[in-house]
């Protein structure tokens, strides 16, 4: 709408309280942090598509389709516009508390964007085979159909993101909102590294299976839904739960959509000009995702500069709008404008400079060629200058709409488009990279015609002010001109001398640090005010008012949070960090986004202890079979992630020691059991083989510290959950986790789906494929007796949560029926005796007998559906003793390699070694382990070692059926849990050392952390025994 006439107000200018420009400086911190973050990893996943599928017309048809759900919703249904006029109308219910009245309009209107996903789709689909066919001279139109029709979902799933991070922001929660996105960039990437490992040389191959079609399309779809789930968790977070509604009829919704209409408009010319640009960029091969690349580069000093200033001036210019106050609106937004083009200048003056050393920096894998680089160049170079237009247009477009006018800015945006399209006519006159050049020239001739036309108008219609625009911007771009050449000459020379990709990296960190240190020099010798306000913002963050009066808007009240801001020293340590990252992503994209996952966990670690325990549940099950070596060096996935949220760990309980507010911890029954067992399989054994002049070699430094790791887990589960909902949190997890480790276990013995082949890709013991085929589940544990324990474990999790009453009795009932199978499936006759032990064990404590009669049919029922594997295992039984083939040889091995030893030399006092094995080279693995727990304990601590397990047993017993019988709740499921698993692994230690089975052993310890944490509380809370 246009706005009329308002005369200038001097009383409101007298009554207003000046705040420094440091204040809207700082509040857009958050948001530039957050969202540098999402876009590294955008970058990151650029760079990975580039490196996996090559500058191929394939790889030109991947990117096109994946930027169509993109396209219709950003643009053609105006998400963002959208989302940011929705904030409004949910705040007016969230500042009065109605709840109902926020879920109602947000509800709404994500009803109604779910409408006009619906009536998009098919204008989608009836419009990309022309579009495909235009674009597409290689053959690949079907290979686009297919992925189109499997990415078209992210449609309605970016209305979800869109509707929920306007319910966060509209309860002042941003952090979530901008960094949700880096899931969906960071999945992508996990899916691109799936169909590098399994359809190599994908791009160059003249069809894509049908099979990598199928991972990239669903993979793809499926990371924009774990985004959109984020987004949609962060506004339940927040308070709104959302569900679609028929917002057409709330007239409070279609007053926010009737405001909408222009801005609807803006955004479909936006969308329609980068569809134009993508359509002509698809006749190069490499020419999508080349431009792309550059592309990412051209909107970052967007997200971290302008973005940022523009939401921070949003609220300041409406209510200055509000008040009548035009003067200082316009002084107000010329300092914005300002401010965002002394981040925007010396970036695109950076981009021209050192354009082909970034060019080779991000050139990875199939783009790592001269033809490769030529395109990233020329796309970056044309584009550079257009950071300054779309910079000025974007924070123009906020302050038309802060004065409620949503027409100026889609007539400068039909402008742009005009001058975009008629210099893009002459591509297809083209070929090679000059098409690209041409279409990067070509927006940004539009991006600045665009800007020109908007903040002419806006600053005619606001009339005159006291700040300057020209003179600041001369002098922004002056030093930004005199930064490029030293910038070049580095930039360049670098290159040249390294060569290849680590070349381009260095020269772009030199070239950056040197144009840094030349620009911000300058500004400071030249006293500029924006550096100025950059320092009094970061003494507002440290506590310290910065000097200076304001000239940005009215006063806000602001209010301080009690916390101890990092310092310089800390932000510094970020920037290298930062840098080092950007290093590493051009040297190898796949670990810069580990390091980058890395981060992010260690960070979530930190603020949200819980976290860790969360992560080692989930994932070790899932990941502790995969041997050494195969993903990493050293160490497998889960003890990796261990040392990881262990350091973290550490990290805080050292601030917090620093600081004071961190008390050593006691100890108990538990801890000291636990403790014994490590020492005497450790440092007892190895102190005897020492004092006997015995070599120890690495294998027993190796064993040594097995139930070291398991005692870290246990420490780091007892730091981190701390009260009930985490326990239970804790608990569903661990179900969940071995229902699916068990499930797999399932398929891989019955051999169904190809799930053997399958896990062949990483859960081969020691490279030996043969393992998997016969007719156990080993799982993704790579070990089928394993797999047994873990599903004990959690079946007896299960039951205690049903005998306790919890609601959801059909899914717990499923996660038993999968345990039984899980455990069957092991084709193990011992851990089936032990799953029984279990069961006898849960019943004799709980004394619920109800639960034999449940008990028989469904292992009846297990039988009938793991007869296959049964059946394998009962032809072992046709030896002339009767005994299992197994069985007969653990006995001949335990004779002959390992009783020996221990008879000799009283070595059953001490032991013999912490090793568990003894090399054999007739063997397939080339080694005998040790197949009898009790045997085992003999052998590497002798009798202090058989000890202390004894003790662990006692305690572990005595208070888990304390807890079962006396607490209630989860800390009463977990004490039958730990009851009824050690019960059966008192019987197990006959046949096989369970005490240090990977996956069950860290499950065993969760559990006991848990017991430990809370055991105690609850039996002082809940004296009598909760029955059911």
């Amino acid at each position: 709408m246009t706005v009329a006439p308002v005369r200038d107000r001097p009383e409101a200018v007298a009554d207003t309280p000046i705040e420094s420009p440091a204040a809207a400086v700082g509040d857009s911190m958050t948001v530039a942090v957050w969202t540098a973050i999402s876009r590294g990893t955008g970058v990151i996943r650029g760079v990975v598509i580039a490196a996996v599928l090559g500058a191929t017309l394939f790889a030109n048809t991947y990117q096109f389709t994946n930027s169509l759900p993109n396209l219709v919703f950003y643009g053609f249904l105006g998400g963002s516009m959208l989302s940011s006029l929705l904030i409004p109308a949910l705040v007016r219910h969230v500042d009065t508390a109605d709840r109902a009245g926020a879920e109602r309009v947000a509800g709404g209107f994500l009803g109604i964007v779910g409408v006009g996903a619906a009536a998009l789709t098919p204008l989608a689909l009836l419009i990309a085979p022309v579009a495909l066919h235009l674009a597409a001279p290689g053959g690949q139109a079907r290979t686009g159909m297919l992925l189109v029709l499997m990415l078209l979902p992210q449609i309605p799933l970016y209305g979800l993101v869109a509707t929920a991070g306007a319910a966060m922001n509209a309860h002042g929660r941003f952090a979530l909102a901008a960094a949700a996105p880096s899931l969906e960039n960071i999945g992508i990437v996990v899916v691109l590294a799936l169909v590098a490992v399994l359809y190599p040389g994908i791009g160059g191959l003249e069809q894509a299976p049908t099979g990598a079609l199928l991972l990239l399309g669903l993979g793809t779809t499926g990371a924009v839904g774990l985004h959109a789930a984020a987004q949609w968790y962060g506004a339940r977070r927040a308070g709104v739960r959302l569900r679609p509604r028929r917002g057409w009829r709330d007239p409070e919704v279609r007053k926010v959509l009737g405001r909408s209409l222009p801005s609807l408009g803006q955004a479909a010319l936006a969308a329609l000009q980068l569809l134009i640009l993508l359509v002509f960029a698809n006749r190069v091969a490499g020419g999508v995702v080349a431009f792309q690349l550059a592309m990412n580069f051209y909107f970052l000093p967007i997200a971290l500069g302008a973005t940022p200033v523009a939401l921070s001036l949003a609220p300041r210019l409406a209510r200055l709008h509000a008040a009548g106050d035009r003067a200082a609106f316009r002084d107000t937004f010329v300092n914005g404008l300002v401010f965002a083009l002394f981040i925007a200048v010396p970036a695109a003056a950076g981009y021209l400079s050192i354009r082909e050393p970034i060019a080779q920096a991000i050139a990875y894998g199939g783009f790592a060629t001269d033809a490769g680089t030529a395109l990233i160049a020329a796309s970056l170079g044309a584009l550079a200058v257009g950071v300054l237009g779309e910079t000025a247009f974007l924070v123009a477009t906020y302050a038309c709409y802060a004065r409620e006018d949503t027409r100026t800015p889609m007539y400068a945006m039909l402008a742009q488009l005009g001058v975009c399209v008629a210099g893009a006519c002459v591509a297809p006159a083209l070929d090679g990279p000059a098409v690209l050049a041409v279409l990067g020239l070509s927006m940004t001739a539009g991006t600045l015609v665009g800007a020109a036309v908007l903040v002419a108008r806006l600053l005619r219609d606001l009339g005159p002010g006291r700040e300057p625009l020209a003179r600041p911007v001369l002098r922004i771009g002056g030093v930004a001109l005199l930064m490029a050449g030293p910038a070049y000459l580095v930039g360049r020379v670098l290159t040249g001398l390294v060569g290849g990709g680590a070349g381009g990296v260095l020269g772009v960190l030199a070239a950056a640090v040197v144009g840094a240190v030349v620009y911000f020099g300058v500004q400071a010798w030249l006293d500029a005010p924006e550096l100025r306000w950059i320092t009094e913002s970061v003494r507002a963050k440290l506590g310290r008012s910065g000097p200076g009066h304001s000239r940005l808007g009215l006063r806000g009240r602001r209010i301080r949070r009690p916390r101890r801001d990092a310092g310089p020293l800390a932000s510094l340590a970020l920037l290298v960090a930062t840098a080092g990252l950007g290093a590493l992503a051009g040297l190898n994209p796949v670990a810069a986004g580990i390091v980058v996952a890395a981060g992010i966990v260690g960070a979530c670690v930190y603020v949200w202890p819980a976290t860790a325990a969360y992560l080692l549940i989930f994932l070790t099950p899932l990941t502790a079979g995969i041997d050494r070596g195969t993903l990493m060096p050293v160490l497998r996935p889960n003890e990796a992630l261990a040392v990881l949220v262990g350091l973290a760990l550490a990290v805080r309980w050292l601030v917090r020691l620093r600081v004071g507010t961190f008390r050593m911890p006691s100890m108990n029954a538990i801890d000291w059991s636990l403790i014994g067992l490590a020492v005497f399989t450790s440092v007892v054994p190895l102190a005897m083989m020492g004092a006997r002049s015995r070599e120890i070699i690495a294998d027993d430094y190796q064993y040594a510290i097995v139930l070291w790791k398991y005692l870290a887990v246990y420490f780091i589960i007892r730091f981190s959950l701390t009260d009930r909902r985490q326990a239970m949190r804790a608990v569903v997890l661990s179900i969940v986790s071995s229902c699916i480790v068990s499930v797999i276990g399932i398929l891989q013995s019955l051999d169904l789906f190809g799930v053997p082949k399958l896990l062949t890709l990483l859960y081969a013991p020691f490279g030996a494929e043969r393992v998997l085929s016969i007719g156990r589940g080993s799982s993704t544990l790579a070990l089928a007796a394993a797999v047994a324990d873990l599903a004990i474990l959690n079946l007896a999790l299960a039951i205690g949560l049903l005998l306790n009453g919890n609601r959801h009795r059909w899914l717990l009932g499923g996660a038993v029926l999968i345990c039984v199978f899980g455990a069957l499936g092991a084709g193990e006759f011992s851990t089936v005796m032990g799953m029984l032990t279990a069961m006898a064990a849960i019943v004799l404590i709980t004394k619920a007998t109800r639960l034999v009669g449940y008990a028989l049919p469904l292992l009846l029922l297990g039988g009938i559906v793991m007869w296959p594997v049964i059946e394998t295992r009962l032809l072992g039984f046709q030896s002339a003793s009767g005994l299992p083939d197994s069985w007969i040889v653990r006995l001949h091995n335990l004779n002959t390699y390992f009783l020996p030893h221990i008879y000799a030399d009283h070595n059953w006092i001490f032991g013999v070694r912490p090793s568990a094995r003894v090399p054999a080279s007739h063997e397939e693995f080339g080694w005998v382990w040790i197949e009898s727990g009790y045997i085992w304990l003999l052998w590497g601590g002798g009798i202090p070692l058989l000890a202390a397990y004894v003790s662990w047993v006692v305690v572990c017993l005595r208070r888990g059926i304390d807890a079962a019988r006396r607490a209630a709740g989860v800390v009463s499921t977990v004490g039958l849990a730990v009851a009824s698993y050690v019960a059966a692994n008192v019987l197990l230690m006959l046949f096989d050392p369970h005490l240090t089975y990977r996956g069950a052993a860290d499950a065993l310890l969760v559990m006991l952390a848990i017991l430990r944490n809370l055991g105690e509380t609850e039996r002082t809370a809940h004296p009598e025994r909760v029955t059911n």
